[in-house]
């Protein structure tokens, strides 16, 4: 009898009823498990929670994809009995490969664009990948989801079609397979579109940016629902089209955060995890840090780091204060977070940076830890972490400051931080993608 009423409270919690079939929601994405990195964790962690919701996601992914990192350890969160399907794709980074002569691990590879360009070819190659391949090199997959999509909203009677970018052409997929099958889309914005980061680097030519504007803004216009992960990108959206933009914020998962193990040591432990590219080398807090002589402060990177920090590194004579450890499974690096006492948020040092919100900074609340962001305290991450109590914003080139900062914590001295993140949670962000689903299928046609 307990168990009964246990169940019911949970039925009634999470908005389910129990004499109706779950709707179902066919789930484009080119990330999915053995995916690792960030890209992936905003897209599984919907499917861990939508049960709960009353939405039964159907996986539509590509076969052998090309991935800035592998972590078979997301498998074990893909709940059980999922469909997913799988289909071929043209992958263009093996003409990278060709041109280039570079051979091996796909994986490692795939990122290019945080990769500096050392020869003509080289150049030549990221050329080619950034103006023929339009919106992004992932449209090889478009005719392949295309044609199966077709088949499996047949198969499993799908109620509505989402989708979650970059790679923005996951976007034309999904606005394809909605248009041709007279269903429901919700499209998803994890970044910026035309506004991404890397384009300021990377010039790409006057055609280009005009094809890709037309398939932005036809986008823009023909979603059902459009969501961003950030109120500034909910912002670039709204300079191409006037429509409501829901601010879905990436979270973090509380079961991905155990009880931390003690660590055996004394030296207060600075953590950075996630690629570091040549916009977020953090140089004012590594000069800072040199200024330290005596401190028992330690300072690790962990991921794909670009090679000017380890010049940096080297230059400042940082080796024994300073750790760049490699690419780290979820579940790893996760467990390095919570046995450090300091961890490091760095916004790209770029135009629109005041808008950027990296996804670490949400699993960094998570571990309930004090957060230190380098960018501009009136910026967008920098108001997070002061809303939520979590840790303290000072700007990129502020040295006295960090200086200043990093000498009091190491000697011991914390401030009271309340961390009030409980809004971030996976599972209540869940719910409010599925409140949105729930005003497409349920409003009468």
């Amino acid at each position: 009898m307990i168990c009964i009423i246990i169940i019911l409270t949970l039925l009634r919690q999470y908005r389910i009823d129990p004499m109706s079939e779950l709707k179902k929601v066919l789930i484009v994405t080119y990330y999915w498990p053995p995916a690792g990195g960030p890209a992936i964790q905003r897209t599984l962690k919907f499917v861990k929670y939508m049960r709960f919701f009353g939405w039964e996601p159907v996986i539509l992914t590509v076969e052998n994809g090309e991935y800035p990192a592998i972590d078979p350890s997301l498998i074990q969160e893909i709940p059980d009995n999922i469909q997913v399907y799988k289909t071929k794709a043209f992958q263009p980074f093996q003409l990278y490969r060709m041109l280039t002569g570079k051979k091996g691990n796909t994986h490692n590879n795939a990122n290019v664009f945080g990769q500096k360009d050392k020869t003509f070819i080289e150049r030549l190659a990221k050329w080619i990948r950034l103006n023929l391949f339009i919106p992004d090199a992932r449209i090889g997959w478009y005719a392949y989801a295309v044609k199966a999509a077709k088949k499996i909203i047949e198969q499993e009677h799908i109620d509505l079609i989402y989708s979650s970018s970059p790679p923005h052409s996951l976007q034309l997929i999904a606005q394809k397979i909605a248009k041709q099958n007279k269903i429901k889309w919700v499209a998803d914005f994890r970044d910026p579109w035309s506004e991404l980061v890397h384009y300021q680097s990377y010039k790409r030519t006057w055609l280009t940016r005009k094809i890709d504007s037309h398939f932005e803004k036809s986008v823009f216009r023909s979603a059902d629902r459009l969501v961003a992960a950030a109120n500034d990108y909910a912002t670039c959206i709204k300079t191409h089209v006037d429509r409501k933009i829901e601010v879905i914020y990436n979270g973090y998962d509380p079961s991905d955060f155990p009880k931390p193990k003690s660590r055996n040591t004394e030296d207060f432990l600075i953590t950075y995890t996630g690629e570091l590219s040549e916009d977020r080398i953090p140089h004012a807090l590594l000069r800072a840090l040199s200024r330290l002589e005596h401190s028992n402060i330690k300072l690790q990177f962990i991921g794909n780091t670009c090679p000017e920090l380890k010049q940096e590194i080297q230059r400042l004579n940082l080796g024994n204060k300073v750790m760049l450890k490699p690419y780290m499974p979820h579940i790893a690096s996760i467990a390095e977070l919570q046995q450090s006492d300091l961890l490091l948020l760095v916004i790209n040092q770029v135009a629109n940076g005041k808008g950027i919100v990296p996804g670490k900074i949400f699993e960094y609340l998570g571990t309930r830890k004090p957060i230190l962001c380098l960018g501009d305290p009136t910026g967008e991450a920098g108001e997070i972490i002061k809303t939520t109590n979590s840790g303290f914003c000072i700007a990129h080139h502020n040295e006295e400051e960090i200086f200043t900062l990093l000498s009091r914590l190491s000697s011991g001295v914390l401030p009271g931080l309340s961390f009030q993140t409980e809004q971030f949670e996976r599972k209540n962000e869940t719910g409010q993608l599925c409140d949105i689903f729930n005003t497409l299928v349920n409003k009468p046609s």
